[in-house]
């Protein structure tokens, strides 16, 4: 059988050892790129080192889908073009073991990583994509609160609801905190201004509120009309400022949780949807007017295919290599074939997943028959140089 042969097992260690390998370097690369921004966004967000490991372990599923097909590809071809130096298939060819297999283990390496492709890019990303802006949305509020509850010796600046918020150290020794300075601009073009000094937080409560004391509260508000102005220019108009304004002494105010920090939003975007939801939209997609989030199935399932195409590219590459001019081009040949059916096959999938379901599915058999039959073809062409060693070669 093909999962016991000694050929399988002859080429699954030097496979699986040098995909894992790839895999990992690519990973490391990718980590040691995105680690400066997830830190410094950590560090801005008030984070310790257990919310940078975890916003980290978040990014790592989103390069293996992206290097799985090269890494199949390049794992195939160093296992089998190994074993044939060494010798190996020539023994294995001896004893009787045909060369089909060769290629049938090809493919199903690539069957495997197909199912290892949509799962990372399907699943495993999507949710850790969604998990990671949750992460962040939290780590936000959660500043606020220590804020809040915590005076610094710093001026704090945010955004929250349509409003800035100014919060200054204070310069009184006996003031636990400074000014505190809201502005929130109308939506008929006026403006609301709220100042309090040496303000002070309690909480929270049983239902997650806060108290805030202010020693003393000043609140603005006001609005510009239009005025024509006389003796001027035709068409011309002046604005003229309209404002109350109210102080008050020691006031306390109760503040909800949900009005100091901005609640994370659950809904799932395009880019975090799972691959079922994803494939009912492609299904259900219609012609007239394209789906663009059923694309990303689309892509996904060319991204997919791509992994049995490369293996199989990686046993032409092998018999590719035995040629007097292979030998020099084969790899980045090979990459750039692999990279090629990559661009080609997403956006052709990616339109065809749009447009609905027929025209993807139209599309995939299209992409599949050419991505197998091109590589199927120059192996049946070049068959013996799969096994036969370089010092026997002309």
């Amino acid at each position: 059988m093909l999962i016991r042969g000694p050929l399988t097992r002859l080429l699954a260690r030097r496979t699986v050892r040098t995909v894992l390998g790839l895999l990992l370097l690519v990973e490391a690369i990718f980590i040691a790129e995105s680690f400066s921004t997830i830190m410094e966004r950590t560090i801005r967000n008030g984070g310790t080192a257990w919310d940078l490991s975890r916003l980290m372990l978040f990014k790592m599923p989103e390069v293996v889908d992206f290097a799985l097909p090269l890494a199949l590809m390049l794992g195939l071809y160093f296992a089998i073009s190994g074993a044939r130096d060494d010798n190996e298939l020539v023994i294995c060819a001896t004893s009787g073991v045909p060369w089909t297999r060769i290629p049938a283990f090809a493919m199903v390496v690539g069957t495997l990583g197909l199912c290892l492709s949509l799962v990372f890019s399907g699943i495993l990303t999507p949710l850790s994509t969604f998990a990671m802006r949750l992460s962040l949305v939290d780590l936000q509020s959660r500043l606020v609160l220590q804020q809040l509850r915590e005076p610094g010796q710093r001026t704090i600046v945010r955004s929250h609801d349509g409003q800035t918020v100014i919060a200054t150290p204070s310069r009184d020794p006996r003031a636990e905190r400074g000014n505190l300075f809201l502005y929130k601009p109308e939506p008929d073009g006026g403006w609301r201004v709220k100042q309090a000094d040496d303000w002070s937080a309690t909480g929270p409560d049983e239902r997650g509120n806060y108290a805030i004391r202010m020693r003393t509260f000043r609140e603005s508000s006001g609005s510009a009309e239009d005025t024509e102005a006389p003796r001027r220019g035709a068409g011309t108009v002046r604005q003229v400022l309209n404002g109350v304004s109210v102080t008050v002494s020691s006031l306390t105010m109760d503040v909800q949780r949900d009005d100091l920090i901005r609640v994370a939003d659950r809904v799932r975007r395009r880019n975090e949807l799972l691959i079922f939801d994803l494939a009912g939209r492609a299904i259900r997609s219609s012609g007239d007017v394209p789906d663009q989030t059923a694309r990303r199935f689309g892509e996904m399932l060319a991204r997919a295919l791509l992994c049995p195409i490369a293996a199989l590219l990686a046993v032409a590459t092998a018999a590719w290599s035995a040629t007097r001019t292979g030998k020099y081009v084969v790899l980045p040949g090979a990459i750039l074939l692999v990279l090629a059916f990559d661009v080609f096959g997403r956006t052709l999938l990616g339109d065809g997943a749009a447009r609905g379901g027929a025209a993807l599915w139209t599309s995939a058999l299209a992409f599949g028959i050419a991505g197998l039959g091109l590589p199927l073809a120059y192996i049946l062409w070049r068959a013996e140089l799969i096994v036969t060693p370089s010092m026997r070669r002309a």
